[in-house]
């Protein structure tokens, strides 16, 4: 009863337009009305951003987003076969669901991280059950190792860092007197001998006035920080967000093929087959950078953590941390682990021999990288060109900050399969082919009057 009614709903509520192409038999006139059609939604949808803003900034005090929407598709319900119609639900849908993800996204992370496990595992779930394993005794296995290694780090390595951020945090006022001392007793001297007359009050207050003051804020924050997680209620919250990751994880592995096969049924049949290539490409590339940069990540912060520890440079285990994470830029990672490796080598007793130290682990490491770690786990990153990268980095964290650096390589390479395909589209519009003719039509008559010309006697 239902899918006989719908049909009936959307021929009486449908527009003049869609009534003229359903009434004409022509192809080509049935395809200049659906762009005509297409070109009368446009209005409507502007008018629909424009009134649905100004809705809920007049009433966001007093009535809320979720009953504007409730509000809306009750006065659409009669039009709902209308196309400006559609357009109004759509945006109002568009906004609603980013108000509730920016309402409580705090309870979707565990879920988020969940579906990415779930995403990039799937793969090798897919491949175990090759083995004749059942599905579900696989993600059993797969889920306990993880937990069982994760549980190895924080045994062994946590208690480490946790050390290591507490003496960071204790001596970083110690820290900004030393370097202050070394600045006004070698720096701003050698200034003075090429000429620059340089204060050293002002050099001290320019330098430091606010550095310090960064500091104290810094540890107080910090110290602040671990006070409040030390809490009964934090860490309960923070241990049950950890505990659903697993079990998310869990069930979204068991059920990952019928979940992306209902995903699929809600694209149109029309378009099914386009946006399946577009979505295959892109989930390939995003799975591969992430399964593959994570390996490279953990591996980084490794060979550095124990390079930094066999030299016996102070805060090994934190170095290594944070030049894991630092691999995700490209380039700039690099440039900046060795940058706050140096500065705390200066820092330590042993300033030059620690910067030394520090530069061969940096290169060994770099070495390692270039040529062995990356071309092996990553590839050629894409095939994208070392020049798009960096450029694609600076435009990124221009626009996006540290957040940025961070999403500039997966993000352009996805921006690249997007591409490819519009540029396959485009080579296949007649468009194109109208061009290519017009290129050879101009090659054959250039050719014609050449051979007429040499054919000229003298």
């Amino acid at each position: 009863m239902v899918e006989w009614q719908l049909p009936k709903l959307q021929a009486v509520g449908s527009s003049p337009i869609a009534r003229s192409i359903e009434s004409t038999g022509d192809p080509a006139l049935n395809q200049e009305a659906e762009k005509e059609a297409r070109r009368t939604v446009a209005g409507p949808l502007i008018a629909g951003v424009l009134l649905l803003v100004g809705l809920y900034l007049t009433t966001r005090q007093a009535v809320g987003p979720f009953m504007l929407y409730v509000a809306l598709l009750l006065l659409l319900h009669p039009w709902w076969g209308e196309k400006w119609a559609h357009a109004f639900i759509m945006v109002g849908t568009l906004f609603f669901a980013i108000w509730l993800v920016a309402e409580i996204h705090v309870v979707l992370i565990p879920f988020a991280l969940g579906l990415l496990f779930a995403y990039l595992l799937d793969p090798l779930i897919d491949r175990i059950e090759t083995w004749k394993v059942p599905r579900t005794a696989a993600i059993a296995g797969l889920v306990l190792f993880s937990l069982l290694a994760v549980g190895v780090v924080m045994v062994s390595i946590v208690p480490i860092l946790v050390d290591q951020i507490g003496s960071l945090i204790n001596n970083l006022p110690n820290y900004f007197n030393q370097v202050q001392s070394w600045l006004e007793g070698g720096v701003l001297p050698w200034l003075g001998r090429m000429g620059f007359d340089v204060s050293p009050d002002a050099m001290s207050e320019a330098l430091f006035g606010e550095s310090a003051q960064a500091g104290r804020t810094l540890q107080r924050l910090l110290g602040g920080a671990l006070e409040v997680t030390s809490g009964v209620y934090t860490l309960l919250a923070q241990m049950l967000n950890i505990l659903l990751i697993p079990i998310v994880s869990f069930y979204l592995l068991k059920d990952y093929d019928t979940i992306a096969t209902w995903a699929g049924e809600l694209v149109p049949p029309k378009r099914r087959p386009a946006l399946q290539k577009l979505g295959g490409e892109i989930g390939g590339a995003l799975s591969n950078y992430l399964r593959g940069q994570f390996a490279v990540c953990v591996i980084i912060g490794l060979l550095y953590g124990i390079g930094f520890g066999i030299f016996g440079i102070q805060y090994a285990v934190l170095l290594g941390l944070v030049a894991g994470l630092l691999s995700l830029i490209p380039y700039v990672g690099s440039i900046l682990t060795m940058v706050i490796a140096g500065i705390v080598a200066l820092l330590g007793p042993a300033p030059l021999g620690d910067l030394l130290r520090v530069v061969i682990v940096f290169v060994v490491v770099q070495l390692l990288d270039g040529n062995l770690i990356t071309p092996k786990i990553m590839g050629e990153r894409f095939g994208l060109h070392p020049v798009i990268i960096m450029f694609s980095v600076l435009v990124f964290a221009a626009l996006l900050g540290f957040v940025g650096l961070l999403i500039a390589v997966p993000l352009t390479a996805v921006l690249k399969v997007v591409a490819d395909q519009l540029l396959a589209r485009y080579r296949n519009s007649g468009l194109f082919a109208l061009e290519a003719d017009d290129e050879k039509v101009m090659a054959t008559a250039v050719s014609g009057t050449a051979e007429a010309e040499t054919d000229v006697p003298e």
